[in-house]
């Protein structure tokens, strides 16, 4: 059951308000930074179908990329997909002082605050912190402190 949850909720297109669908074949792209997007889907109710198209010339054998969710912040890319997007436009909301003075220390572990690039959400991690134990999701949580609290101290 878990596992059929899991395919469900990272999988569903949204067709209106009331309806979802899996779309067999769709579920086999990957996303990207805003920048990096090349296809562009659709649901048309009148007949029911649904359509993926490119948003430029594809070359054979590149990856199509398709947006996951296109009003998530980070951490709602985080929670079904464990995705991080570095030029994510969907604002989170700034955590208080209180609680970022207790992340800024872990993060800071993480974080190469030398890679921060103009655009970007947050800084990467340091190469050497992904491949400890739990090294990407450590990263990822750090990534999110810095974008919740770079208000407060960062």
């Amino acid at each position: 059951m878990q596992l059929a949850l899991a395919r469900t909720r990272t999988r569903v297109y949204g067709v209106d308000k009331n309806h979802s669908a899996i779309v067999p074949g769709a579920d086999l792209l990957n996303t990207s930074p805003q920048k990096g997007l090349n296809t562009a889907w659709d649901f048309h109710r009148n007949p029911n179908r649904y359509s993926m198209t490119t948003k430029q010339s594809i070359s054979a054998g590149q990856e199509l990329y398709d947006s996951y969710c296109a009003t998530c912040t980070n951490a709602g890319m985080l929670i079904p997909w464990g995705v991080y997007l570095e030029d994510n436009t969907n604002v989170m909301t700034a955590l208080s002082a209180e609680s970022c003075a207790k992340l800024r220390q872990p993060a800071l572990v993480m974080l190469n605050t030398a890679s921060l690039q103009p655009g970007w959400t947050a800084p990467r991690c340091f190469q050497e912190k992904l491949a400890e134990d739990q090294g990407p999701l450590r990263c990822s949580l750090a990534r999110l402190a810095w974008e919740q609290c770079k208000g407060h101290f960062f």
